[in-house]
């Protein structure tokens, strides 16, 4: 099954969407991210809590994604919503987040970049 991305032709094997069509196939999480507008427009597939915490705890279990989320949210808000922002911020304070200390830098960092989010928001709104 080839990537659901239409300038990819890799096998698309290795990833669901994790949206409310859980239907479509990609290659990445790149290839996806990639697609996403598009994929949304023609399927209205959207992400609901559930499945975006489920992705919030696949980043923050891995090193390498923690460290790329913390340089993305050192530059302001990193892209993300403030919903979105608030929502990883719920994940950090719960489920043993908050008793492991390599955690703390991610939650402060998180703080500050939901604050530049809704000072986005607050700015879009004028």
């Amino acid at each position: 099954m080839d990537c659901a991305n239409p300038v990819c032709t890799l096998d698309a094997s290795a990833l669901v969407c994790g949206g409310t069509c859980a239907a479509t196939h990609y290659c990445s999480n790149e290839c996806h991210a990639a697609h996403w507008e598009e994929h949304r427009a023609l399927t209205g597939c959207r992400v609901d809590g559930a499945v975006s915490r489920i992705k919030w705890f696949a980043i923050l279990r891995s090193e390498g994604q923690r460290n790329k989320l913390m340089r993305k949210l050192r530059r302001g808000s990193g892209g993300y919503t403030a919903a979105q922002l608030e929502e990883l911020l719920g994940v950090l304070e719960g489920y043993g987040y908050r008793r492991k200390r390599k955690y703390n830098a991610i939650r402060l960092t998180v703080r500050e970049a939901l604050g530049d989010a809704q000072r986005e928001d607050e700015q879009g709104e004028e």
